[in-house]
């Protein structure tokens, strides 16, 4: 299994939301700024040579003492460049319900417990993470960006731009320097992503798509193993 880290954050029928077992620091900030978020919920940030992922997978099946859906909110630290971008684009491949993405695997390793909380399987949670990233990081190009790449879905396209997200990932690596590089959500603008995704939910009757030039980037990280070449592959969820 690969050496990134898995942390959840959650809750149960009665308690509130808290880290299971340790809490992630470094990816604190960015489920903070997923709050709110449903149809796209993912934070990819760069920080000292690593990167670390956020991400919200919701529960239709598990819900709190008012109704109301619980959520994983899973955070992922010390991950390589070629792994933030296949996690990227196996989240962009689940399938939808409503406005809930449903990770069928992922949500069972959530357990309600008599106390009114609950337990999750992370070291399964991990294996899941893992199989799901193995099976898109082959596909992966090394070319280096020339742009970023802005999106905004208006409210009658639900989904519609995620293939050009996923292209966009398979096709270029990330920036080198550090900060937010990918950002999915429904709202929230972060000029500094290479790549930032809203679904506008409250209402814009038109996609926008804005290409912004980069300047020259410098040579990417030798640490990052990247493939030379895209290669056709396996989804690598199961519904």
């Amino acid at each position: 299994m690969s050496e990134f880290n898995v942390s959840v954050k959650t809750r149960g029928v009665k308690l509130g939301y808290r880290w299971i077992a340790k809490e992630s620091t470094v990816c604190a900030p960015m489920q903070a700024d997923l709050e709110g978020s449903k149809f796209y919920a993912l934070c990819i940030r760069k920080k000292e040579q690593r990167y670390h992922g956020a991400l919200h997978i919701y529960m239709p099946e598990n819900r709190d003492r008012l109704g109301g859906f619980i959520r994983l909110e899973i955070a992922i630290e010390d991950l390589s460049e070629t792994q933030a971008r296949a996690l990227s684009i196996a989240y962009l491949k689940l399938p939808i319900s409503g406005d809930i993405r449903i990770w069928k695997e992922a949500q069972e390793t959530y357990a309600p417990e008599s106390d009114g909380f609950c337990t999750v399987d992370i070291p399964k949670l991990q294996k899941i993470i893992d199989e799901a990233i193995k099976a898109n990081e082959p596909c992966l190009s090394n070319r280096k960006p020339e742009y970023k790449l802005h999106m905004q879905e208006a409210h009658t396209n639900k989904g519609g731009m995620k293939e050009k997200a996923i292209e966009h990932l398979r096709q270029y690596s990330l920036t080198s320097g550090d900060g937010i590089k990918i950002f999915l959500n429904d709202q929230i603008k972060i000029d500094e992503a290479d790549l930032l995704l809203q679904h506008d939910n409250l209402g814009a009757e038109k996609d926008s798509v804005q290409e912004i030039k980069l300047q020259p980037q410098k040579p990417s990280d030798p640490k990052d193993p990247i493939a030379e070449k895209p290669k056709i592959c396996a989804l690598g969820l199961k519904k």
